[in-house]
């Protein structure tokens, strides 16, 4: 009882109800009797008993003690209730599971759950997806070089992590960008080497290298029109025209957003399929912006203040003010029948 407890108490906390336990007469009188002793406590009885090791040490010592091949079923079987229990709601407490089947040896099913976390917590919390997108990559790593399916396993983390430094305030360094790009070397590999390439090209310009990120985006275009699919062209181009906005280069930012924009057919909220990527709205107002500072005049209207106003049509809402910031260049406010730019 106290070891299957201990495989169980990953937070120090178990409880009787986990089809590990399987409690019977017997197990509930060791319980007692662990309580008794005071090497764990009950910290819930209603609506289900749990308990908690009274010391750290106490956990470690019950686990340590276990054959490795009993530890690694219990770790499998308590995977599968988790799973099992938590179908409706797996994704919550996927790096739970994925730390149970790691703990089992369970590599692939392991990494699968890891990359899994990774993607629920994509929005919620990046440093947390990144830690299970680390743990994924680490996993790959130790598959055997003859294992057909190592390559792809080692890219796709990798290429998640490239592609959302620049949101967990990393370096340059920290993208991991050349040890993707080396292991991109098949057509199939092109798509994550070009989410890989998005982050690292924001990461650029973030820290300012600017002149190496515009040198850089002239070959991530490159490689966006090789792989020839419009839904992710639409969704990945935001990085090079931002790029090129802070590079100085308008008449790519003009002819790149265009391009967009007449691609998605007017679709103001088609962001195409890639993660990181802005909306049709968000080019309107990049284009907005650079023929405004060009001072371009259209009919007695500069063709900027057009495409200004379009994206506040887009992002018009009923009720109060409402600011909208997902342009790094300009903050668009709109009003009940009426927009205005700050």
């Amino acid at each position: 009882m106290r070891q299957r407890s201990s495989v169980l108490a990953s937070a120090l906390t178990f409880s009787t109800s986990s089809s590990v336990m399987q409690t019977d007469n017997a197990d509930r009188a060791e319980l007692a009797e662990l309580v008794h002793c005071e090497l764990i406590d009950q910290v819930m009885f209603t609506p289900r008993a749990e308990y908690a090791f009274r010391h750290p040490l106490v956990r470690t010592v019950a686990y340590e003690s276990q054959l490795k091949t009993a530890r690694a079923q219990l770790h499998r079987r308590l995977a599968a209730a988790l799973e099992d229990r938590n179908a409706a709601a797996a994704d919550e407490i996927a790096a739970v599971i994925a730390g149970h089947l790691e703990a089992a040896g369970d590599i692939r099913g392991a990494f699968s759950w890891h990359m899994r976390a990774g993607n629920w917590f994509t929005n919620r919390d990046i440093n947390v997806a990144r830690n299970s997108w680390r743990r994924a990559q680490d996993l790959a790593d130790k598959l055997s070089v003859e294992d057909s399916d190592r390559r792809w396993m080692r890219i796709a983390p990798r290429a998640l992590l490239c592609g959302s430094t620049w949101r967990a305030g990393g370096s340059v360094a920290d993208t991991g960008f050349d040890e993707l790009r080396a292991l991109c070397t098949r057509p199939e590999d092109q798509v994550a080497l070009a989410m890989g390439m998005a982050g690292f090209l924001s990461q650029l310009a973030i820290r300012a290298r600017v002149r190496e990120a515009s040198q850089l985006a002239s070959e991530y275009i490159e490689l966006i029109d090789s792989i020839g699919e419009p839904d992710l062209t639409v969704g990945m181009l935001y990085p090079a025209i931002h790029v090129k906005y802070e590079a100085g280069e308008m008449a790519d930012v003009e002819r790149l957003a265009q391009r967009v924009i007449d691609m998605a057919r007017g679709d103001p909220k088609k962001r195409g399929n890639f993660r990181l990527s802005f909306g049709v709205c968000d080019r309107n107002a990049c284009l907005g912006e650079m023929r405004s500072g060009k001072g371009e005049v259209e009919g007695g209207f500069r063709p900027g203040c057009r495409d200004f106003a379009r994206r506040c049509d887009y992002v018009r809402v009923d009720g109060d003010v409402q600011v909208h910031a997902r342009h790094p260049l300009r903050r668009v406010a709109t009003r009940r029948g009426g927009a205005t730019g700050n």
